[in-house]
């Protein structure tokens, strides 16, 4: 096209197929509903399609990077919209040109491998479990050596589970014992404090503070029946104890975890091995990271990513 060229139907129309496949309801999409439509072939593209095209562009572009792109303006109602440019103001950010290039950067963008900013998504806590260790105890072949935390977390379907995770939604896991006297006790709260975070997504697991051992088993790799997706264990005579998280799929629209805290250590001495209790309050808690974000252009917000929580049902607590 020639600089001063208008914007076909056509043109504009390939643009929004593309940001569909980014930020709409498809098979690696966001989830979202569009506000720009297609154009008639036979119409002409106005300014208020731009508009919208322009925050269905951002929306995408800025739940991936965190921020409203400069490199596009925000088209205003009598604005001649151009292939190169538009009508001041701000009107060499207004061509179609502008709008090809960040929707060529938003549809090339990886969140295996880029990762999503924290500032595009909101936290919250969707399971607790806790065990007094003093009143219920535990860490013993006599008493419960292994004590497991298991629940599952039930989308809408099958696309709302999709939308979710491809969008750069997490399960996060973290763990703390606290109150504990005995050096065991110790040892496994060191251990958990250790781990940090637990970041279970599409792709992977791992620990926010690259601690412990992660998998690349994700939401898009998981089977019908448990694998073991992240293993922390203790530490010098405690080091036959872990922390376990595995995760199957159960269904399409589910998927279900389990955290075991298992205390293999009987004791080192060879005559006389002491296996002492784990006292103390152990804690392990899950949270979802939720999509979640917005923008504002001219002092009006707009919602750019936003995806639902899934539901928890709670299958064995510690």
């Amino acid at each position: 096209m020639a600089i001063g060229d208008l914007i076909t139907a056509s043109d504009y129309n390939s643009i929004r197929t593309d940001i569909n496949q980014v930020l709409g309801q498809t098979s690696v999409g966001y989830g979202q509903t569009l506000r720009s439509s297609n154009v008639a072939i036979s119409s002409l593209v106005t300014s208020e399609n731009m508009r919208l095209l322009y925050l269905d562009l951002i929306s995408a572009r800025l739940h991936q990077t965190g921020s409203v792109d400069s490199t596009v303006a925000f088209p205003l109602v009598g604005n001649l919209i151009a292939w190169e440019t538009s009508t001041n103001p701000d009107g060499v950010k207004k061509g179609i040109n502008d709008f090809i290039n960040l929707k060529n950067l938003t549809a090339s963008f990886d969140g295996e491998i880029s990762g999503f900013p924290d500032s595009s998504f909101s936290l919250a806590s969707i399971t607790t479990s806790s065990r007094n260790g003093n009143t219920n105890p535990w860490g013993t072949s006599n008493d419960a050596p292994t004590i497991t935390h298991e629940f599952t977390i039930t989308f809408l379907n099958a696309s709302h589970l999709s939308y979710f995770f491809n969008s750069g939604g997490q399960i996060r896991f973290t763990g703390s014992l606290i109150n504990g006297t005995t050096s065991k006790s110790t040892d496994w709260a060191n251990m958990l404090t250790s781990m940090g975070v637990i970041a279970f997504d599409k792709w992977k697991t791992v620990s926010l503070s690259a601690s412990g051992t992660g998998s690349n088993i994700g939401s898009s790799t998981l089977t019908s029946t448990y694998q073991v997706v992240y293993t922390k264990f203790g530490s010098s005579v405690y080091s036959d104890n872990f922390y376990r998280i595995e995760a199957r799929s159960p269904s399409s629209l589910s998927i279900q975890f389990r955290i075991t805290f298992n205390d293999a250590d009987v004791g080192t001495s060879p005559t006389t091995p002491v296996d002492e209790n784990v006292d103390g309050t152990v804690t392990s808690v899950a949270q979802v990271r939720q999509p979640n974000s917005s923008f504002t252009v001219n002092s009006v917000n707009y919602n750019a990513v936003v995806v639902s929580i899934p539901t928890t049902t709670v299958q064995s607590s510690l």
